[in-house]
């Protein structure tokens, strides 16, 4: 059975909420350099989009219907 490949642990930083989701800000230090707004991400085992990064931090918006099913 594949499991994934686990690249970074990350931690969240912020959880912001938004109209029909939220939005979540992890900092994940060497993984987040790598990554562009659009660029796809699993955390957890569900894949998001990224839509912001900086340095150390990412962000990743999370619509309703993800919500109630992950």
């Amino acid at each position: 059975m594949f499991t994934g490949l686990i690249e970074d642990v990350g931690e969240v930083v912020l959880l912001e909420a938004m109209d029909g989701g939220i939005r979540l800000t992890l900092r994940a230090d060497s993984l987040a350099q790598e990554l562009r707004p659009g660029d796809s991400i699993a955390v957890d085992g569900t894949c998001l989009t990224v839509t912001d990064h900086a340095a150390d931090e990412f962000s990743v918006d999370v619509v309703g219907t993800t919500l109630s099913r992950t």
